[in-house]
């Protein structure tokens, strides 16, 4: 079987894109590059090759070595902002010609190993509005709430690019609330909530069926067609190394995740036969990344069970049930386990 995951070690991010942008702008508060680059096994020159990749490895540790430069604390909102913003890259062209914000969001999604290689979103709906829940995609061994703030940064910025206006989205983040509290505002307004049980946004369905008056769908088809060109030589050195196209868009940690999540595998033996890998291989390489089996196993139902309790409003037994638990005490139990509370004790906001 070909390998349907991407892992740390494996060059898939454009330098361009992340690795480059979060030099220059930490050049422009000072940073020295061979500081940055100390450790990466990236080089200067590289950097500056069109279509140069690194790995999530590579930008860990560039990210460690940033963080110990001055003033380094709203990069990752400046970051955020440049990203889906004007014409950064191809992709943010095609995002401008967006029909509404629904089909911004799809296109994220489409283009989520080129944007947040490092991290995935879960679309839910519910009473009118739509919820982004966040996950690792490929590894725990980096800084989650650095690249959490760089996606809802690029997110709320791309949204009121494209309306003109501001959208009201509401943050949740299971971080507490940071000293830079003002960061936090300047970039994503006021309707912020920490030390929450997901880190999520909520944005109003009412904005995102707003039609966009510049839209243009030839336009869009022709950056589109640049983006899948700019990909050939990537595509090309996957299929060498035995892979599909179709096959290339997921973490580890997401490919897991969504395969428990849509009921494809239920344990560890299952998983691992649907990889094609021996269960001793499967341990290996998630500890490899920073997480056990059962932890990801219990992410995807935790992130369910908040979200049916706080959001949808459900009750215990509704949520037992769809979780397949025998009885209520086994799933306030296994709730106890995962958040460290009782779900009654459980809150959004």
């Amino acid at each position: 079987m070909m390998q349907a995951w991407l892992e740390q070690h494996e060059k898939i991010i454009d330098s361009h894109q992340i690795a480059l942008g979060l030099i220059e702008l930490a050049k422009q508060r000072g940073a020295d590059e061979d500081a940055l680059l100390k450790g990466t096994g990236l080089f200067a020159d590289d950097l500056q090759r069109a279509q140069y990749q690194c790995s999530t490895e590579q930008l860990a540790k560039l990210l460690t070595n940033l963080k110990k430069q001055p003033n380094y604390q709203d990069i990752s909102f400046m970051m955020g902002h440049r990203l889906l913003v004007g014409k950064f890259s191809a992709i943010a062209n095609v995002l401008s010609h967006a029909k509404d914000l629904n089909d911004a969001l799809r296109l994220i999604c489409l283009y989520q190993r080129q944007l947040f290689p490092y991290a995935f979103f879960v679309v839910k709906r519910h009473n009118n509005t739509t919820y982004l829940l966040f996950e690792n995609s490929i590894t725990e061994q980096t800084d989650f709430q650095f690249w959490l703030e760089l996606i809802c940064a690029a997110i709320h910025a791309n949204c009121k690019w494209l309306l003109k206006q501001s959208v009201p989205i509401r943050y949740y983040f299971k971080a507490a609330r940071p000293k830079n509290i003002y960061q936090y505002e300047h970039n994503l307004g006021h309707k912020l909530n920490f030390s929450q049980p997901l880190d999520m946004l909520a944005i109003e369905d009412s904005y995102l069926s707003i039609a966009l008056p510049h839209a243009s769908q030839s336009i869009r088809k022709q950056m589109r067609f640049q983006c899948k060109s700019a990909q050939t030589d990537y595509y090309h050195f996957q299929l060498l190394a035995g892979r599909s196209r179709k096959q290339v868009q997921r973490g580890l940690i997401q490919f897991v995740y969504l395969h428990l999540q849509k009921g494809r595998a239920t344990n560890l033996e299952q998983m691992a036969d649907l990889m094609s890998i021996s269960t001793a291989t499967l341990k290996r390489k998630l500890k490899l990344h920073g997480i056990k089996f059962q932890t990801i196993q219990d992410n995807v139902k935790k992130q369910q069970a908040i979200f049916d309790l706080t959001v949808r409003g459900k009750a215990n037994v509704e949520v037992a049930s769809y979780l397949n638990f025998t009885d209520l005490t086994n799933f306030r139990r296994a709730f106890k386990r995962w958040t460290g509370k009782n779900p009654s004790q459980v809150n959004l906001g």
